[in-house]
């Protein structure tokens, strides 16, 4: 009886392992840019104090980085493997694309009206594309990202005026 208690609890083990703990390769960067490894970006725009600011962490990638997923969390790099947040999309190396991760990211529309984004989707010059084949999703043109911490991210140039100045 103690041998197969004892079966059955290396076998919890293991099973454990293999599902929470292991790392799971899931895909790959599309393109060089840069990531965020959480929400200090958000924690920093929403703070009144400056000196209470803390540095934003991002990670730097590579085309055909590997991406890896540990429990609910997703991990890119080969060796050193770094924590990333999908909260925030990956914004390529030039800026002019961003790759959204999230399912829970609205796109807002020239028009102002919000609709649902999904994730693995590229976006250029206010364009939205699929990434398994570059083709357009649809006709429409994106002004914003509304991203989960109710940030909006900007896909087509603006031009911010003032009173005092234009910018």
């Amino acid at each position: 009886m103690k041998k197969i208690i004892g079966i059955l609890a290396v076998i919890l083990v293991i099973g454990f392992y293999i599902t929470f703990l292991r790392f799971k390769e899931v895909g790959f960067i599309e393109m060089d840019g840069y990531l965020l490894k959480n929400n200090q970006i958000t924690t920093n725009l929403y703070q009144d104090n400056n000196e209470e600011r803390q540095p934003i962490v991002i990670t730097k990638v590579k085309e055909m980085d590997k991406v890896y997923q540990q429990g609910d969390k997703l991990y890119v790099g080969e060796d050193k493997k770094k924590e990333i947040s999908t909260s925030y999309p990956l914004i390529s190396k030039d800026g002019s694309r961003i790759l959204n991760f999230s399912s829970t990211s609205k796109l807002i529309q020239l028009d102002y009206e919000q609709v649902d984004s999904f994730p693995n989707t590229i976006i250029a010059s206010g364009n939205l594309y699929h990434t398994s084949d570059y083709l357009k999703v649809d006709e429409e043109k994106y002004s914003f990202v509304l991203l989960e911490e109710n940030l909006l991210m900007n896909t087509l140039p603006i031009k911010v005026i003032t009173e005092t100045e234009e910018r």
